[in-house]
């Protein structure tokens, strides 16, 4: 607690990939660490903790006061899910603070079974409004990591009722985390299992519907994030700890970013300079904590570290914008070397200071090139040298003593609200010399090779005799007793096997005819010509497929000429035909708005999403609410942590094998559309052919022309925006498994969705036909989606 400001102060939070990233985070100074065990990591391509290693720096951590968190933040599929639950108890057991978790089955069990073992919420579980801060808290969570697209004001009222968590600096996801599917469906990588290939990383071309290029460069690929300027700004929305990504970077990384943002959040003077020669991307962003600025936020030129500006060679010499020295490494155009000997006026140097001009060796590189610094060998030397120190405990504690001739020497001393008392030897009356009060003082405040300093002592004093070994024999005790308190480890044992599927299978018990009441065929349209298209073929298939059994899944939210709208929702009213809702993944400052435009429709039935506000909100009502795909629901278990549905749909990344090892039969299995592979709150089209920068609006070309990206294999990828100038990055490739509707009915699935998103009225006909016929449809290019080849 800051008395100063009357504020609570966050805690630091830092990554630590492997131990040596650990040592330089408690360097550093960081108030907690998170890290990968061997398992079900988000980072699975991080070296990561093994068992052992993760034990050890339980207690290295405990011992200095410092928090663990350990990430068990993947989806977990049902052949795993059992092995995480077993993996969890063994973590908590070593001791680590809290687990960071993103898969809704694995919060289930352990809710259930352990409510006492802390669990945080991933920024994977993209909880990014209050509404869906409440639901989720309500599950168990602790304390929620949000959404890396929040602004200040939106961190600020989530925290006002919640625990948060939240990314002060490092690498951006351009999509909102557990939103992206785009690693997954083109390589079979999937992000939310951590194996992200970074397609956002890769070169794209922005083309109209015309053809032209419109853009090219990294469009997808942002900036990296830094907050030192606004530390401060964070520290007032009340979050509970500022988070440091990268669990990816070398020790020295973790070094300089801890120990810069210690001097920030303690409104201590603070240097950019090592942060930014050690790693950026065309500088830095605010990612959306102060609004959206557009191509400000992103690097259109280079997804790799772009270094420090030397300066662009004149006559073969270069005017230094930052120092320079010997070994220091530099890159021109893409190729690099390592400087070798410095000439400034004629004379070798070891190095040249800003403003100078000199001549660099060796001199690969030609007049008119841009030089950029990419290592400074003395800042990694001086960070290297300060590695090699070790980090004091400095928990605060209080002692009381009491020291009078014809009784033992006492001592005692409180932690985490245990107190500890210890008696020592014999105190005697001092016949020549007695052991004065400031020797006895300087005796118990001696704390050195312990995690603790004593921050206030009551001694009751009388004169007497004791050793001076004695004296430290019974102050050893105390702290050695305080210690065990430190690293003290829970014991919980994992249920058996046996027992947890019991538990599941008592869960899945329903009352007979439950799944009858949901519709048999979701279709999901966003256009007036799909539209259309569903209600003609309805009326043709009327006698073969009642009414009921096809409903219409309404999206209003897009932007594109021919979109859907709250008019046509109204309209269907006035018609008395019934529909659904499929509303916005992401909503946050207008998630008021949104709901109360659409309380007033009278035969809304039902309601798709995989917002948690919105499921919160709909909870008690008379709507009939199915999760989205992207509730990321991937075994049998995670659809039971939210009983508030009366069906979900199927992960997108299962495969035929996985979805016939899924308990639950209340889902829907998506045989036709195109997956939306990213949603994000940046725009490529704003940003580029919009101009929307820091300072200035987009033109909303989105209106007037469709768009689409083009990658270096030559795939095209529709993109279609919002009315919160949110885009969505689509599939090349449609989805295409209404042949299999038959064989999935057999494996005892009853209910199917189609999404139409691009298609015409024709193309919409002739895929409803294709549903209800349940036969195959023809498509020249098409996808099976991972309905074949699952993922890693």
């Amino acid at each position: 607690y800051d008395e100063m400001r009357g504020i609570m102060k966050p805690e630091l939070l830092s990554p630590a990939g492997n131990r040596e990233a650990l040592d330089a985070a408690l360097i550093g100074g960081s108030d907690a660490v998170y890290l990968g065990g061997p398992r079900f990591s988000a980072r699975a391509y991080a070296t990561n903790f093994t068992n052992e290693d993760l034990a050890e720096s339980v207690r290295q951590c405990h011992r200095l006061g410092v928090k663990l968190y350990i990430t068990i933040n993947t989806l977990l599929k049902d052949s795993e899910i059992l092995d995480a639950y077993e993996y969890a108890v063994t973590v908590w057991n070593m001791g680590v603070d809290a687990i960071i978790i993103q898969d809704p089955g694995l919060i289930l069990l352990l809710q259930h079974f352990h409510p006492e073992i802390e669990l945080h919420a991933s920024t994977q579980m993209t909880v990014h409004n209050l509404k869906g801060a409440d639901l989720i808290s309500g599950k168990g969570i602790t304390r929620l990591v949000l959404a890396r697209e929040l602004t200040l004001d939106e961190i600020t009222e989530i925290s006002k009722h919640h625990e948060t968590e939240v990314f002060i600096h490092g690498a951006l996801c351009i999509s909102y985390s557990g939103k992206c599917l785009m690693s997954s469906m083109l390589g079979g990588r999937s992000g939310n299992r951590g194996r992200c290939a970074q397609n956002c990383r890769m070169e794209y071309q922005l083309l109209d519907q015309t053809g032209a290029v419109e853009a090219s460069g990294y469009l997808m690929s942002p900036k990296d994030l830094s907050t030192l300027d606004i530390t401060q700004e964070l520290v007032k929305t009340g979050t509970s700890s500022l988070k440091i990504e990268g669990r990816m970077k070398r020790p020295e990384y973790v070094y300089e970013t801890v120990h810069q943002y210690g001097k920030a959040l303690n409104q201590e003077k603070w240097d950019h300079t090592g942060i930014t020669q050690l790693f950026n991307r065309e500088g830095f962003n605010h990612a959306f904590l102060l609004g959206n600025d557009g191509k400000d936020m992103m690097a259109y030129q280079s997804p790799r570290n772009t270094g420090v500006v030397l300066g662009r060679v004149r006559d073969g010499k270069v005017k230094l914008q930052t120092a320079l020295s010997l070994g220091d490494g530099i890159k021109a155009g893409d190729s690099g070397f390592i400087v070798t000997k410095l000439k400034e006026k004629g004379q070798e140097v070891r190095s040249a200071k800003a403003g100078a001009t000199v001549d660099i060796y060796p001199n690969h590189y030609s007049n008119g090139d841009l030089l950029v610094k990419t290592s400074d060998a003395a800042l990694m030397a001086d960070i290297q040298k300060k590695l090699k120190q070790k980090r004091e405990g400095n928990l605060a504690i209080s002692l009381k003593a009491s020291f009078k001739p014809g009784q033992c020497l006492e001592l005692e001393g409180t932690l985490k609200g245990q107190q500890i008392k210890v008696s020592g030897a014999f105190v005697e009356e001092s016949i020549q010399k007695p052991l004065s009060e400031e020797r006895l003082k300087e005796n118990l405040l001696k704390t050195g090779g312990t995690p603790f300093v004593v921050e206030k002592l009551e001694l009751d004093y009388k004169p007497g005799f004791l050793r001076v070994s004695a004296v430290n024999e019974v102050r050893r005790e105390l702290l050695n007793q305080l210690e065990a308190i430190l690293l003290k480890t829970p014991s919980l044992e994992a249920k058996s096997r046996n027992e947890v599927e019991a538990y599941l299978k008592k869960k899945l018990e329903k009352p007979q005819g439950a799944e009858a009441q949901l519709p048999s065929y979701l279709v999901l349209v966003s256009r007036q010509e799909q539209l259309k298209a569903f209600f003609d073929i309805r009326t043709e298939e009327k006698e073969s497929q009642p009414e009921k059994s096809m409903i219409p899944v309404l999206y209003l939210w897009h932007r594109q000429r021919g979109s859907l709208s709250l008019k046509d929702a109204r309209a269907l009213d006035e018609a008395g035909k019934e529909y659904w809702l499929r509303l916005p993944e992401i909503l946050k400052s207008e998630f008021a708005g949104v709901i109360q435009s659409i309380k007033g429709l009278t035969h809304l039935k039902g309601i798709m999403t995989d917002n948690y506000g919105v499921i919160e909100e709909f909870k008690d009502s008379d709507l009939t609410l199915v999760g989205d795909y992207k509730l990321n629901l991937m075994n049998s278990y995670a659809p039971l942590l939210f009983p508030e549905l009366s069906g979900y749909t199927v992960s997108e990344e299962l495969n035929y094998t996985e979805l016939s090892e899924l308990k639950s039969r209340s889902a829907y299995v998506i045989l036709y559309g195109r997956t939306e592979l990213m949603h994000s709150e940046y725009c490529p089209i704003g940003s580029t052919v919009g101009g929307l920068t820091k300072n200035t609006a987009c033109s909303v070309p989105c209106e007037k022309m469709n768009y689409s990206l083009k990658d270096r294999t030559g795939e095209d990828f529709p993109i279609l925006t919002d009315y919160f100038c949110r885009s969505y990055i689509m599939n090349s490739k449609t989805k295409n498994n209404l042949d299999q509707q038959k064989i999935l009915k057999d494996l005892g699935f009853k209910h199917f969705r189609v999404d139409l998103t691009i298609e015409n009225e024709e193309e919409s006909r002739t895929v409803l036909r294709a549903l209800l016929s349940k036969g195959g449809l023809y498509i020249p290019s098409h996808t099976r989606g991972h309905y074949k080849r699952g993922v890693d």
